[in-house]
């Protein structure tokens, strides 16, 4: 990749990223995003340059993920996790923050929601039970 190139992919990541806010990046965003920035001054590009280009932001921003699965024993289990539960986690705002210039939407919702049901899959830490000496050995 040309220094040109490697230029125009950056600038167009960071206009990805400013958008990435407002609305979901799709193959179309992309494409007018490289456009835009490929009509800069000493930018331009052959059309194979920009189809590259395209394709390689294209693998970075879209993202499928599958469902997770898992194997549970739900004997004696009580549902915990809920939205009010959760809803003093300082720290998760801040590392979504910090995962959201990194991961792709997709990717982070799916961290997000694949953490919550791994989480409420346990026991509640404050419930008492026979199963919560397991936890502080």
């Amino acid at each position: 990749m040309s220094d040109t190139i490697a230029a125009a992919r950056a600038m167009a990541q960071t206009l990805i990223n400013v958008r990435r806010a407002t609305a979901p990046i799709t193959r179309e965003v992309i494409a007018s995003v490289v456009d835009d920035v490929l009509r800069l001054p000493g930018l331009g590009a052959s059309a194979l340059e920009r189809s590259t280009l395209i394709a390689d932001l294209e693998s970075a921003y879209t993202v499928w993920i599958g469902r997770a699965t898992q194997l549970t024993d739900n004997d004696d289990h009580v549902a915990w996790l809920n939205a009010e539960r959760k809803r003093d986690w300082r720290y998760w705002a801040r590392y979504e923050l910090f995962l959201r210039s990194r991961l792709p939407d997709a990717a982070l919702r799916g961290l997000d929601q694949e953490t919550d049901r791994i989480l409420g899959l346990i026991e509640d830490p404050l419930r008492a039970g026979a199963w919560a000496g397991a936890l502080a050995r």
